[in-house]
This record gives C-alpha cells, sequence and structure tokens, in this order.
C-alpha cells in the first residue's frame, strides 16, 4: 500500500507540471495512470476536466458520473456536472475552459483522504425501469429462406444461455415496448455499465428501422449530463442495437406518483431540462416526445436525464421519416402544432410546450390536458384553455403559475423561444426576482428599451421609413394575395371533383352490407377520398391565413370539414369524425354543426352500447353451457375487434367471477386487446391477471393461458410473478416449453426438446447459428413425432438446400404442400430450387401458386422476375419487380435489378433512376453504384462511372471485378497509370484470372512499354488460351515487326470455333495486313 501511494505521489507532481505548460493530452495518460492505481472521485473528476480541456464532452461527463458513482456525495463533480450542463452552449464553452484551467491545479482540490472506497464495478441489483411504447402482440416465427435470405430471427440476446451480447455481458431486461427491448449491460474490458436498446427481430417495417438509427444518430450527436449518452450503435447477429448510459433511478412519472418531490427540487429540475433540451435545439434536433415518463433523475448525479429520442426531429435532415399531416407524441403532451400533424411548424417551442405540461403536471398534481381519449385530449389542446395551476394548488406562487402558462401558449410565437431563456426565468423565480412572463407590456418595453437606447432610436427611423414604404406597395399585395387565395381555391375544387361524397357512399355500404369484396373496396373509397379533401383542407387553411375575414372561404372549409367527418363515421374512425365536426363548430356558428357533433356522439353511444350487449350476449350463452365446437375463439376474436376500454372494465371481473369458459374468453380477449392500463376497482389489467396466477384452484391450461395474454401485454411489472411461476412448474415440463414464446424476455434457460415443438424450436435455433447438421437431425425429430408438422418439412427443407441437397429440399417442400396445399412459403422455397437447378417453368409455375395464395408475397415477384430477366422476358420481369416495389418495405435489391432489366432495354433514365432510388435506400449496397456505373459507361459518361465504381470498391474492396471495369474507364480517358494500378490490384486478389493480365497488357502497350505488355499477354495466354489473348499479341508482335509471330498467333485464333462475326473481321483484317507489311 506505501508503495501505491509513493507512485500516486509522483504521478500528482508529474501530472501539475504537465497542467501548468497546458500539456492537456500528456497529463490525461498520467490521470488515467493514477486512476488504475487508485481509482478515486477526485482522479474521475480531474479526469473529466482535461476532458473538457480536449473537447471530449461525453468522455468528460462519463468522467464526472463515474466519479458519483463512487461517492455520490462528492460535491465538486455534481457542482462541476450542474455547470456543464448550463454552459454546454458554444458562446459559452471558452469561459467555462478558463474556469476548468484555474481548477485542474487548485492546490486546494487535492484530496488527503486515502480510505476512499475503491470503485466497485459490480453490476447493481437494482434497475430502473426504461419507459418504451407498448405492443399489442407477437406471433411465432417461421423460418423464410428465399433466393435472397429474409428470415425473421429470434433475438441474439434470447439464443444465448450465456447472456453474452457482442462485448457485453448481459445482466436484465430492464424495458420492453414496441420498437424493441432494454437490457442493462456490463462491459469487461472498459468496467462500465450500459444500458443496450435491442430492436425486435419482428419488427419488419422500414420507417421503424430507420426511426431506430435516427435515434441513435441524433443521441450520438449530443453530449449533455442531462441527455442519455450513445456509446455503440450496430447490428449483432442481425439484431440492431443502440448502446447508451445505463441510468439508476426513477422516471418523473414514478417520483410524480410518490409524490416524493418537493416544490423547489420539481422547478430545478424543470430547469436543468430546459438547458439540455436547449442544448439539443442548438444541436439541431427536436426530442418532440417529453414527458415525465422520459425524464429519470439520476441518483448518482441527481440530476435529471432526458431519454429516448425514439420520435426527435433533426432540423437539417437528409431524409424526413415523418410526413406532413402525421401526427406522432404522446396526446397528453404534444402542443398544438404538433396535435395537428403540423411538421413544418415543429420546432423548439414545441418542446418547451411539452416541458410546460411536465411542469404543470409536477406542480398542480394533474394533467394539463384533461380527457380520457386521444380525440378529446387532441381537442382540448386545440381548442380550450389550459386551467390556471393556482386553480389545483393555491400554494404556488403568481409567478410560477406565469412561467408554466408561458409554456403553454397555443401560439408558438408566444411561448419562450428557447430553453435557455425558461432555464433563466426560473432562475429568476428562485432567486426572488420578478420573472419576464409576469412583466407587464410596459415594464417589459422599459426593460428594453434601456438595455437598447441605439437600437430602440435605429428601430424607430426604420419603422417610419418602413411605414412609407408599406403605403406604397399596399395596393399591389392586395391585388397578389387575392390571386393568390383565388389559385388556392381553384387546386381546392381540384381536389374535390376525385371525391365520391359521403351521401353515395352511404348508400353503396348499405347494399353492400354481406358483400365483403365490395365493402372493402368501399372502405379504399373513403380513406382515398378524405385523402382529397384532407388536402384541400390544407390548401384553404392557407388561404385563409392570408385572407381572414372571407366568408365565402369559411363555408368551403366548413362543408370540407363536414364532408371529412361524415367519411370518417362511414369508415368508424371516430376520433377523426369529432375532430373534424368539432372543427365545424368552430368554423360557423349553424344548428348544423351542433348536431353534427351530437351525431358522432350518438354514433359512439351507440356503438359502445351494441358492444355490451353483444358481450353480455356471449358471456350469458355460455353462462351453463360450454359453447359449441370452434365458437370459443369466434367469440374471443368478436370481443377483441371491440376493443375499448368499457369492453376491458366489463372483462375484468370474468377473470374472478367467471365460469371456465367465461374466464377463458375473457383472459385470451384481454391479452389481444392489449389495454393495460384501465382499471376495474382500482387494479388495471396486469395487476388482475397477475392476481389469477396467485390463485389455488388455477388449472395447468388458465395459467398458459394467463401467461400468453401477460406476455402480448408485454408489461415488465409480471416478469417477477411470471418468472418465479414457470420455474416452480419446471425447465423440463411441457408447461415451460408452451410459454416459452409469449414470454421470451424472461431468460429461459434451455428449450424442452422431448415435443415435436421442441426439436423444431431447437432445429430453428441450430439453423440460426449456421450448424445444418444438428437443425437436419432436430427437424427430423420433430417429423418422426408428428408426420404432419409441415413447418419442420420446411425447415428442413431450408437446411437441405443451403447444404447443397436441392433435390432433398424438393421432396421436403413437396411433402409439406400435400399436407397444406395453401402453405404459401413452400411453394416459394420449392421454386428457388427450382430457380437453382435452372428449371425456370417449374420455379415459375411455383412462384405463381404462391402469389394466387398470397397476392401481396412481394419475394415471389421478386423470385418470379428474376427467371423471366434469364428468360430474356424483360417486360414480365419489370411488371413483377414493379409490383414487389409497390409492396414491399423499400428495397434496394428490387430497384437496383428493375434498373438491371431497364438497361437490358436501354432505358437510361429509368435505369439510372431506379440505382439511384437503391442508394437512398441503402447507401452502403455496392451494387447499386457498380450497376449504375455500367449504364454510364453505356452513356460514354466515364468520369460518372469510376466515381460509382470507386463507391462500390470502398464497400467491397475485395471484388477484383469491380477493379478490372475501373480499369476499363480510366482506359477510356487515357488514363493508363490508374488502369495499370487497378489491374494489379486485382491480380493481387486472384492471380489466375487472365483478363486482369490481358487488360494491364493493353494500357502498358498504350503507354509504349512493350516488353511489360508482352510479358502480361505470355501470362494471360499461359494462365488460359483465349481468341482475346493471341489476337492482343498477334497485334503487338506486329507494331514490332515481328510479322511471323504476328500470323502465327492469328493462326492459332482460327482454333477458336465460338468466335463472332467481328472478331472474324479482326482477323481477316489483320492478316492482310501482317502479310502485305511482311513482304
Amino acid at each position: 500500500m506505501e508503495k501505491t501511494f509513493n507512485r500516486l505521489a509522483a504521478l500528482r507532481k508529474k501530472r501539475d507540471k504537465l497542467v501548468s505548460t497546458r500539456s492537456w493530452e500528456k497529463a490525461l495518460k498520467v490521470v488515467d495512470e493514477m486512476i488504475k492505481l487508485y481509482p478515486s472521485p477526485s482522479s474521475f473528476t480531474r479526469k473529466g476536466m482535461l476532458l473538457v480541456k480536449l473537447n471530449r464532452y461525453r468522455d468528460a461527463i462519463a468522467s464526472f458520473k463515474q466519479a458519483l458513482k463512487i461517492d455520490s456525495d462528492y460535491q465538486r463533480a455534481r457542482e462541476i456536472l450542474v455547470k456543464l450542463s448550463a454552459k454546454m452552449d458554444e458562446t459559452c464553452i471558452e469561459a467555462y475552459h478558463n474556469l476548468l484551467e484555474s481548477q485542474v491545479d487548485d492546490k486546494k482540490f487535492q484530496t488527503s483522504d486515502v480510505s476512499v472506497t475503491m470503485l466497485d464495478l459490480k453490476p447493481s441489483a437494482e434497475s430502473s425501469i426504461i419507459p418504451l411504447v407498448d405492443i399489442y402482440d407477437t406471433e411465432i416465427i417461421e423460418i423464410t429462406p428465399l433466393s435472397r435470405p429474409h428470415i425473421r430471427k429470434t433475438n441474439a440476446l434470447e439464443q444465448k444461455t450465456h447472456k453474452k451480447f457482442g462485448p457485453y455481458e448481459i445482466i436484465e431486461v430492464i424495458g420492453v415496448g414496441g420498437m424493441g427491448k432494454v437490457y442493462k449491460a456490463f462491459h469487461p474490458e472498459l468496467e462500465r455499465e450500459v444500458a443496450i436498446k435491442v430492436m425486435h427481430a419482428d419488427v419488419e417495417s422500414p420507417k421503424q428501422r430507420k426511426r431506430f438509427f435516427i435515434e441513435a444518430k441524433l443521441m450520438a450527436k449530443l453530449h449533455h449530463p442531462s441527455i442519455a449518452s450513445v456509446y455503440d450503435v450496430g447490428t449483432i447477429e442481425k439484431q440492431n442495437y443502440i448502446v447508451m448510459d445505463y441510468i439508476k433511478g426513477h422516471s418523473l412519472r414514478t417520483l410524480n406518483i410518490e409524490k416524493a418531490l418537493s416544490f423547489r427540487k420539481s422547478i430545478e429540475i424543470i430547469r436543468q431540462v430546459a438547458l439540455a433540451i436547449d442544448y439539443a435545439h442548438n444541436n439541431g434536433i427536436i426530442h418532440r416526445d417529453l414527458k415525465p415518463a422520459n425524464i429519470m433523475l439520476d441518483e448518482d448525479t441527481k440530476l435529471p436525464v432526458i431519454m429516448d429520442f425514439g420520435l426527435a426531429k433533426d432540423l437539417h435532415p437528409s431524409g424526413e421519416v415523418t410526413k406532413s399531416g402525421e401526427i406522432l407524441g404522446t396526446p397528453r403532451y404534444m402542443a398544438p402544432e404538433q396535435a395537428e400533424g403540423k411538421q413544418s411548424l415543429i420546432g423548439p417551442p414545441t418542446d418547451i410546450y411539452a416541458l410546460g405540461t411536465v411542469m404543470y403536471e409536477l406542480l398542480a398534481g394533474e394533467p394539463a390536458v384533461p380527457g380520457n381519449d386521444p380525440a378529446g385530449i387532441i381537442y382540448n389542446i386545440l381548442y380550450l384553455e389550459v386551467v390556471p395551476p393556482r386553480k389545483k394548488n393555491p400554494k404556488l406562487s403568481m409567478g410560477i403559475e406565469a412561467i408554466c402558462l408561458k409554456c403553454l401558449e397555443k401560439n408558438p410565437k408566444h411561448r419562450y423561444q428557447t430553453g435557455k431563456a425558461l432555464a433563466e426565468d426560473i432562475e429568476r423565480l428562485l432567486n426572488g426576482e420578478m420573472v419576464e412572463a409576469r412583466l407587464g407590456f410596459r415594464q417589459r418595453l422599459n426593460r428594453k428599451i434601456k438595455a437598447h437606447k441605439n437600437a430602440v432610436v435605429l428601430t424607430s427611423v426604420f419603422l417610419l421609413s418602413l411605414v412609407i414604404l408599406s403605403v406604397s406597395i399596399f395596393s399591389v399585395r392586395i391585388i397578389q394575395n387575392q390571386n393568390y387565395v383565388d389559385s388556392l381555391r381553384q387546386r381546392s375544387q381540384e381536389n374535390i371533383r376525385k371525391v365520391v361524397n359521403a351521401k353515395n357512399l352511404k348508400d353503396k355500404f348499405a347494399n353492400s352490407e354481406y358483400d365483403a369484396a365490395a365493402r372493402k373496396q368501399l372502405e379504399h373509397e373513403v380513406e382515398e377520398s378524405i385523402k382529397h379533401y384532407m388536402k384541400s383542407r390544407l390548401l384553404l387553411e392557407k388561404a385563409l391565413i392570408i385572407s381572414p375575414d372571407n366568408s365565402d372561404l369559411k363555408t368551403e372549409l366548413y362543408e370540407i370539414e363536414r364532408e371529412i367527418g361524415l367519411l370518417a363515421l362511414l369508415g368508424k374512425n371516430y376520433i377523426l369524425s369529432e375532430l373534424s365536426f368539432r372543427r365545424c363548430e368552430i368554423l360557423s356558428d349553424k344548428e348544423e354543426a351542433k348536431v353534427l357533433v351530437s351525431i358522432v356522439n350518438n354514433y359512439k353511444d351507440q356503438q359502445r352500447k351494441r358492444d355490451i350487449r353483444r358481450l353480455r350476449e356471449i358471456m350469458q350463452e355460455i353462462s351453463s353451457s360450454p359453447p359449441a365446437a370452434g365458437m370459443l375463439y369466434e367469440y374471443i376474436i368478436e370481443i377483441t375487434r371491440m376493443s375499448k376500454s368499457y369492453i376491458v372494465r366489463i372483462l375484468i371481473p370474468y377473470l374472478k367471477y367467471g365460469n371456465k369458459w367465461q374466464k377463458a374468453i375473457a383472459i385470451e380477449s384481454l391479452g389481444k386487446i392489449g389495454d393495460k392500463y384501465t382499471k376495474y376497482k382500482g387494479l388495471d389489467v396486469v395487476e388482475s391477471l397477475m392476481l389469477q396466477l396467485k390463485e389455488d384452484n388455477l388449472n395447468d391450461e388458465e395459467a398458459e393461458k394467463v401467461i400468453w395474454a401477460l406476455g402480448r401485454l408485454r408489461d415488465a411489472r409480471s416478469n417477477k410473478v411470471v418468472g418465479e411461476f414457470r420455474a416452480k412448474m419446471g425447465q423440463h415440463s411441457v408447461f415451460w416449453n408452451k410459454t416459452v414464446i409469449p414470454y421470451a424476455w424472461i431468460p429461459m434457460g434451455e428449450v424442452n426438446s422431448q415435443t415435436a415443438q421442441g426439436y423444431f424450436e431447437r432445429g430453428k435455433g441450430w439453423y440460426l447459428k449456421g450448424n445444418l447438421r444438428n437443425a437436419i437431425a432436430d427437424f427430423s425429430k420433430a417429423i418422426d413425432l408428428d408426420s404432419k408438422f409441415v413447418q419442420a418439412y420446411n425447415g428442413r427443407g431450408i437446411c437441405y438446400n443451403n447444404n447443397g441437397d436441392v433435390d432433398k429440399a424438393i421432396v421436403d417442400y413437396t411433402k409439406a404442400i400435400s399436407i397444406d396445399a395453401n402453405y404459401v412459403k413452400a411453394y416459394s422455397n420449392r421454386g428457388v430450387c427450382f430457380q437453382t437447378k435452372k428449371e425456370f417453368a417449374k420455379a415459375i409455375a411455383d412462384y405463381t401458386q404462391a402469389i394466387t395464395i398470397e397476392p401481396k408475397f412481394h419475394f415471389a415477384y421478386a423470385n418470379r422476375a428474376e427467371c423471366y430477366k434469364i428468360q430474356v422476358k424483360i417486360d414480365k420481369a419489370i411488371a413483377d419487380f414493379s409490383k414487389a416495389i409497390k409492396m414491399s418495405p423499400p428495397n434496394e435489391y428490387y430497384y437496383t435489378s428493375r434498373g438491371d432489366c431497364y438497361a437490358d432495354i436501354k432505358n437510361w433514365s429509368k435505369a439510372l433512376a431506379d440505382h439511384a432510388t437503391a442508394v437512398q435506400i441503402n447507401d452502403k449496397y455496392a451494387p447499386a453504384y457498380s450497376n449504375r456505373a455500367r449504364c454510364y459507361v453505356e452513356l460514354k459518361e466515364f468520369s460518372k462511372a469510376i466515381q460509382d465504381y470507386s463507391l462500390a470498391i470502398q464497400l467491397t474492396p475485395q471484388n477484383e471485378q469491380l477493379y478490372l471495369q475501373r480499369a476499363l474507364c480510366y482506359q477510356k480517358i487515357s488514363d493508363h497509370v490508374n488502369a495499370i494500378n487497378d489491374c494489379s490490384i486485382a491480380m493481387q486478389i486472384n492471380n489466375q484470372n487472365y483478363i486482369s493480365y490481358l487488360y494491364r497488357g493493353d494500357s502498358y502497350k498504350h503507354i509504349s512499354n512493350f516488353d511489360k505488355a508482352m510479358e502480361d499477354y505470355n501470362t494471360a495466354i499461359g494462365i488460359q488460351s483465349s481468341f482475346s489473348g493471341y489476337l492482343k499479341r498477334a497485334i503487338l508482335y506486329g507494331e514490332l515487326q515481328q510479322y511471323d509471330m504476328a500470323v502465327d498467333d492469328l493462326r492459332k485464333c482460327l482454333t477458336f470455333e465460338d468466335a463472332n462475326e467481328k472478331q472474324k473481321q479482326q482477323l481477316k483484317k489483320y492478316f492482310a495486313k501482317f502479310s502485305h507489311d511482311s513482304k
């Protein structure tokens, strides 16, 4: 120990000397040595200071936080973190550097306490639930291979029993939601606890995947003490993940429910969050989903931390994910512009409004915006004034009420324009000063005049000039505005002409009651009509801004809103219907507007009564006798479609008081409806279902249903109860095996392989790990136990195909089809096998059958298109690729393949457009660049071709063909030095490709290096005799006047019977030339 402290003292002197000479990097290395010897909070704090000096803010923040993990009462680190959170604005960084510079070598900073607790990096048993968006259902995963595999895999974390995920050790699940799961993990080498957000394996939407990576990208741009840091992002075993800060603590939602925050602490939290979002805004990022559940209070740093940037918006995007009119966020915390889907208006004041709702909820104890359903909440946001918080909590001061209400102004321009402005006003309040929000107009004006006397004089002169100028252009502006309004109205009418009005559709709906296909078509017409009306509404709203007193515009807008509401009513979209009719009330004082609102309420009330009546009828039918065969599941499907909170409230009591069949319906319906939070007698759905697992008289079948229901609800509160119940049943029990899938986020141990399903599940696991032999063995055992197990035949067929046993695969797929003639995947997979065997007619027949069964099966269209392409039926191939593109998420392969087809028919503009789209979808997809380069070669735009080949080479540097193609382009622009270099690289990759030597020989010949050219031609011919090789060498011999050798090589060319007409003409030409020259 004495040696340790002597070494520390020496390092401390060395560090101070380096700091005094501003050698920050060297000082940092010394501090790292000190930390290895003795990881004290003071050392981590000093390290943080040095990292700030080096502009490494994320690492600095992590270091200060580490100091507080060692000693949560270490005030120095906390003070710097708090100051840093207020100084992240770039204009203040230099001043803060100066502040730290005076503290890094401050002798008072030294700690003489040698008994500081050593750094404990063992994972804590405590965990914090990270709130995510909930999902309602999952489905059993099947393996679906294609010619380009698209296999939905289970989560890599769930496949591994040793809890490893890349370099991370998984400790436990701390959050589950619609986009993915969040795990608490530990990085052994870095000795750091982290949270890993892993995207669900079955999330198929490209928009969700794009949003997932946008979240990582945006968070990675931010390095702030009150924003969760991102350390890593990527893909492990085809699972997308984000590694971020692990925050030990609780959300504001939890703390508010538990009344754990004082008034002053609540205000201070809001101030710190305001500074954090101001920093985010300055970096071009809007959060869009600030709410108590997304703000954690870190137990170590005592600072709030903003989580979950899944809905964040980049103010400088390269490609928007959110469309205009799309509403994203949590309704209760949305700003008015967000609730209306006006994406162009969303900016920093949008987050200010959300933070105002959080402040209101913390201080008043109630949400700022009342309402029990999304439509009601959105209506209240848009049209009702917020009740002043002092009416809810009289203890609040007028100052805090003024700040809160300023945040909640409906007009974004009337709110605080920056988080910093809000934070400064809160600081005035805490210091006992008058806040800006409370100053009257005259006071604020006087304050501004005193602060900016010169500016006021200049502004006055400017305003006087502006008035004079305004008078001169006023009449012109009126005419321009009127013309613009007329053009907007005309465009609105063009949209309206495309729609079918509600009255006509209502009659058609009545006539199609028993015709499902006709009804589906009518529903599509309703949707399309609503879209056109909404476009018209947007145009007229713009016109109304310019001409707010135009009664004709208001009348037209009223009629459009009425039609939207009536159409939405036909489609049973009561939320949209109610919103539209409420707008009608605002636009007109007609009695009809009030009637329309009452109509939708009446519809909702009638629907509610019908649903309740039907539910009670169902329960009455099975009150004394079991349901008819198959009817139980029919009833569950019918109840699930009702999917309303009033249905949930009626179902919950049946869990306790219902008979066997009523209870079964209640359990499964509650799981599938997905409403976790509706309560009955103080207990919500999850709590009510959890109670069922504690009942003594619960049989295995009922318990299995309860666990499936809880699994569908994906609520982490049930983890422990379900885990204990399953453990009690035993890991090798049938019950355990049957409850693996619905509760996949609980560590499962080994899968029971003594049943057909068990062997099938284990076979899938072997397949996903690439062990085809074991996978085939397990699928075979599953088939032995259940000879009609379609998925097992399909799985084994996939393994045989991947193993090269195509005929065996075809036998298995054929067997699967004989068992289930509508098993679409077997047709598609068998088609792949026939395609491999070049039996294209059979392949096309199978793909066509797959499409007949499932008309939106885009993989079958794409694979059939490949067959047509090989058969040179280009028009059919283009048609199929177009259908695949239309039916699938954005797919770079489909666009590139269709682009190749367009290139085959020399439609270069469409070919280039498709390749460009492929690049936009995935800028790491090399074929999109190389295929586009081929188009440019055909168009003789060689510079563009070289650029695209270079991008493809960056992505696939071991592809020799790309180097050779680029070499040809260099030759076309007479850049033979680069051509020779590319050919040489291609030879390093594959020295047995004679083409590389021929191409390089051509370039040597062009620069008159005949010896090297001859050497390359000789090597090429030595590797493979070819017409081109002998002809090129013959031409070189001719140029060297070695005519006998040239003629000899030309004679050898005659031995190649497959020479084309052009080559034969070349032979004649050179025979004549060399024969003449030799004479």
